[in-house]
């Protein structure tokens, strides 16, 4: 954040930028957010395909 007298106070373009990327990734791993409960409940499988994604979207996420 930077002040100036003829403007006020605001945040600098881009100094926010870290929050676009945690919504991203939050996005990312929401389908594991619904495939995890139903292989719990209602015992679903979980095809090849899926299991992929969502190893990819964990590996992506834990990674700096």
């Amino acid at each position: 954040m930077y002040c100036d007298r003829s403007l006020g106070c605001r945040d600098r373009p881009g100094e926010r930028a870290g929050d676009l990327a945690v919504a991203a990734v939050i996005t990312a791993l929401y389908p594991a957010a619904t495939v995890l409960p139903a292989r719990g409940v209602l015992a679903e499988r979980i095809l090849r395909g899926r299991l992929v994604g969502l190893g990819t979207a964990v590996a992506v996420a834990g990674s700096p």
